[in-house]
Order: C-alpha cells, then sequence, then structure tokens
C-alpha cells in the first residue's frame, strides 16, 4: 500500500488550484442572465398566445401569426390580450403576402381564385408575392399543405 505523506500536500493543492481556480473565474466572468419580472397579466398573455399556437392546424402552423391575428381581428373575433397585429390592409381588407411553394399555374389560379392578384413570382427562388384578401385567404388557400406562406416582410 502507497502512503501519501505531507511531503504530497503542496503538489495536490497546486495541481487542485491550477484546476479549480481557472474555471472559477472563467464562470464568474459570464454574463448572467437579466432576472426580467413580468406581470401577472403579461404572464397569462403569453399562455394565452401560447395556447392559441398550439391549437393550430397544420396548414396554420405556416401562417405567421401576425396575419393570423389581423384576420382574428377583422373578423371581430375576440384576441388574446391588446396586441395589434400590425399588418397593413389596403380598402378592400387585402394585404400583401410573400408565398413560398412551387409557383404552377394551379397555385396562381388559386391565389386569383380567393380574390387575390399576383404582384410577382420568381419560379426559380419558389416565391411568390401577392396581394390577397386576408379573411378569405386565410379559410381556402392556406389549407393547401404543400404551401409555406410568410407575411410581407415591415421594411417593405
Amino acid at each position: 500500500m502507497v502512503q501519501v505523506g505531507w511531503k504530497m500536500l503542496p503538489a495536490t493543492l497546486l495541481v487542485i488550484t491550477m484546476v479549480w481556480l481557472p474555471a472559477t473565474i472563467v464562470n464568474s466572468q459570464q454574463p448572467q442572465p437579466a432576472r426580467v419580472d413580468l406581470s401577472a397579466g403579461a404572464i397569462q398573455q403569453i399562455a394565452a398566445f401560447e395556447s392559441a399556437k398550439a391549437r393550430r392546424t397544420p396548414a396554420q402552423r405556416k401562417i405567421s401569426s401576425r396575419l393570423i391575428h389581423a384576420a382574428t381581428i377583422r373578423r371581430g373575433e375576440p384576441v388574446v390580450g391588446s396586441v395589434r397585429a400590425n399588418v397593413v390592409l389596403d380598402r378592400e381588407g387585402r394585404t400583401e403576402v410573400d408565398l413560398r411553394a412551387d409557383v404552377t399555374p394551379e397555385v396562381l389560379a388559386a391565389i386569383v381564385a380567393v380574390g387575390g392578384a399576383v404582384v410577382n413570382s420568381q419560379p426559380a427562388y419558389r416565391t411568390i408575392r401577392a396581394s390577397i384578401p386576408l379573411t378569405r385567404w386565410l379559410q381556402s388557400v392556406s389549407a393547401e399543405s404543400t404551401r409555406e406562406w410568410f407575411d410581407r416582410p415591415a421594411a417593405s
């Protein structure tokens, strides 16, 4: 049996210090996440948004939350909290959207069938920009499972 005497203590302490001290210094220099205190109302609103998103159909999951929220407001249905949708609608209730899909005559015809208009399309990039009547579009065109919808970027 090997016995470790007091002579080994300085070397042991040196090894412990070399391993422990740098790790402590690195960890103490890491930025700590800021604590955010949310009001009970804000927490309820977040929970309501999460619940609403969880109830969406697979087709609705492809649609921007802003568009779904704007359509809900437009139909006069109750909405979560007092959050505005920030979707620009023209006088006929149409908004421009960016659609990612295979650009086919059927897809373009489906946009026109709901009262929309194709602004432009880029088949090579699978993109279509269309002006769509918000509520009719959400009820019909968005049900196509081969399409991925995005709303028009706010900066455009």
